[in-house]
């Protein structure tokens, strides 16, 4: 039987942005340079791994292990979603950002639905792999820093999973209204940190409020939330910055076994595995680095977080959220003026 599947080719190391470029052509990186040793050189918290390149100070840890959750969150996602890449009503798209690529997975998947189109995914570490279809490739970029791509660019752009990782997502926002076409769409889908549940048999002061506490906490003093989605919020900051067609899905994502639905007792199960395998990463960083924990304090919380998600008597879940808009189709980003206009002129 033949393959039909489209062929792969190996990606050279990913490329880091030098913020002095404007244009898209995968082939031309006149605006990008090599890995260079800083990037390539990790921060290590207590044997985990952890970006180094920008200022960015990322929460979350890049190592093998970390990768394998972010790969099975994804699988979660694509359950979740009736295997769903994508929700906003799209049309041929040729030129496609997929911004905190993680291990790039998405990526791939969308470069090999859409052969035709270039796909550029962007993420602070280069944990992507070597061998990845013709038309998908990856950088090493900073998403709140100045993107290296030409304005009115994209037909578009996907923002994934990045609670606690922005600083201003008004900012982020505004960049992808900026670097869409006119008629472009954005999609961004992300997570609360806040984890709930059904059953009021589970005291107040358990672990899974402290957590919560933890993670707001966290989010008050580095000044990036967990919680982009609450109230719609990021949808909101669609509409503030000009997006029109804003359209939100809310879903709740279950933990374990106790959903009596069939694909979402699966959808609980690689979840409960999910926060198992992540948690002490998720909490390294923040809670010895910014909250005053010490590393045996941190294995403890999580020890007794597990054991309690691992019930199923108290029907845990958190919210997900997939907020998807459109630039306006007369809408050309302006290029920035070169010079000061003259007097009276806006």
């Amino acid at each position: 039987m033949s393959d039909d599947s489209p062929a792969e080719h190996e990606q050279p190391n990913p490329i880091v942005s030098d913020d002095d470029g404007d244009g898209f052509d995968l082939d031309d990186h006149a605006s990008t340079s090599s890995l260079d040793s800083t990037t390539m050189k990790y921060r290590e918290i207590h044997g985990r791994t952890f970006q180094s390149y920008s200022d960015a100070n990322y929460w979350r840890p890049n190592d093998d292990k970390q990768n394998d959750v972010l790969d099975m969150g994804y699988h979660m996602m694509r359950l979740l979603h009736n295997d769903k890449l994508f929700f906003a009503p799209l049309h041929n798209p040729q030129r496609v950002l997929d911004v905190g690529t993680g291990t790039g997975i998405w990526a791939m998947d969308f470069a090999d639905e859409f052969p035709s189109a270039s796909v550029i995914g962007i993420d602070l570490s280069p944990i992507q792999p070597h061998w990845v279809p013709p038309n998908a490739s990856f950088q090493v970029m900073d998403a709140s820093e100045s993107w290296t791509f030409g304005e009115n660019t994209f037909d578009y752009i996907h923002p994934f999973f990045s609670y606690g990782a922005i600083a201003d997502w008004p900012s982020l926002f505004r960049k992808a209204f900026n670097h869409l076409k006119p008629g472009g769409w954005i999609e961004h889908a992300d997570f609360s940190a806040e984890i709930e549940w059904e059953r009021s048999c589970l005291p107040t002061d358990n672990i899974l409020s402290l957590g919560n506490k933890f993670f707001r906490d966290a989010g008050r003093i580095t000044g990036k939330t967990s919680h982009p989605i609450e109230n719609q919020q990021n949808a909101t900051w669609m509409k503030d910055v000009g997006f029109i067609k804003v359209h939100v899905k809310e879903y709740d994502v279950l933990i374990g076994q106790w959903p009596t639905n069939e694909r979402l007792k699966e959808v609980g199960v690689w979840n409960l595995e999910i926060c198992k395998m992540g948690m002490e990463g998720y909490g390294l960083q923040l809670g010895t680095q910014i909250l005053g924990h010490t590393f045996e304090e941190i294995q403890v919380m999580c020890a007794e977080a597990r054991e309690t998600l691992k019930k199923p008597l108290f029907h845990t879940f958190y919210r997900g959220s997939t907020a998807y808009a459109q630039k306006p189709a007369g809408r050309l980003t302006d290029a920035p003026r070169t010079q000061p206009a003259p007097d009276g002129e806006a």
